[in-house]
């Protein structure tokens, strides 16, 4: 879910743990990948 950012503090709110803002569509595309690719060969 973090690949491609989960090394970037930039990603990351201030207790360095949860994703901000401008995380979401990275997560939204890693998710995507995998959901879209499940729901096809289902």
């Amino acid at each position: 879910m973090l690949a491609g950012f989960g090394d970037k503090p930039e990603y990351f709110q201030e207790d360095k743990m949860h994703p901000n803002r401008n995380a979401q569509e990275k997560i939204l595309n890693n998710v995507w990948k995998v959901l879209h690719e499940m729901i096809m060969s289902y």
